[in-house]
């Protein structure tokens, strides 16, 4: 169950890489960087939530949920800067 988890949160992020790479190469670094911030914060309330009370599986759901949080992030960004 565990790995299945981790792998739907690498999916997430092998969508976000190409977006990631066509906002740096459209001169948007200032909204990747933005997205990053937000993610990096909330990722930090949640992993420390989610390992506490649930452990090695509540890390697993960690990442799936900050994976899918930064690609939410990019994909509203590249859709603002069409």
């Amino acid at each position: 169950k565990l790995l299945f988890v981790v792998m739907i949160g690498g999916c997430f992020y092998s969508i976000n890489t190409p977006l990631y790479y066509s906002l740096i190469i459209e001169k948007k670094q200032k909204f990747v960087l933005i997205a990053y911030a937000i993610t990096t914060i909330l990722s930090y309330f949640i992993s420390k939530g989610f390992v506490e009370n649930i452990g090695i599986m509540g890390a697993g759901y960690a990442f799936l949920l900050n994976m899918f949080t930064l690609c939410a992030f990019i994909l509203i960004v590249k859709a603002l800067t069409l």
